[in-house]
């Protein structure tokens, strides 16, 4: 959070900033000012996938079902229209709830190469509610990389 908020300092324009410090206060389960950052990432870049897939996690963790949703249908829908990442679309999905969708988001981001599940899946915290799924360690194993087994 610490360094997050030097970021930020740093340059109050940058999208990256706001989006880390959002993920390392929803880390730290202060939630309410995790959106607040989230929000500002967004207007900062255009409402930008990365900081969507984040307020929908962190409006699942903060107990708001109803927000968490509404930000995920907005990611599901531009995913209509655009290229969403989804790497992006299946933690997303888990936030929601709807586990189902979120495995097959991350068996897409295994079959489309997308490097951020590469970099993410396994400790990410958007991540953790798919974390327990054994369809996702599974895909998550068919990286083959060092020390991502299946039990891990």
């Amino acid at each position: 959070v610490e360094h997050g908020r030097k970021g930020v300092e740093l340059d109050p324009n940058s999208y990256l900033a706001h989006w880390s410090l959002a993920a390392a206060l929803a880390g730290n389960a202060q939630y309410e000012e995790a959106a607040a950052m989230a929000e500002r990432a967004l207007a900062i870049s255009g409402r930008h996938s990365w900081a969507l897939m984040s307020l929908a996690s962190i409006y699942a963790a903060w107990n708001k079902p109803d927000s968490a949703r509404a930000v995920y249908r907005e990611l599901e829908a531009r995913s209509a229209r655009e290229y969403i990442q989804p790497s992006m679309l299946a933690p997303a999905a888990a936030a929601v709830g709807e586990m189902d969708r979120a495995i097959a988001f991350a068996q897409q981001a295994l079959d489309d190469k997308d490097p951020l599940f590469v970099m993410l899946a396994r400790t990410w915290a958007d991540y953790e509610p798919l974390r327990t799924d054994s369809r996702f360690r599974e895909i998550v194993s068919r990286l083959k990389l060092p020390g991502w087994g299946m039990t891990t």
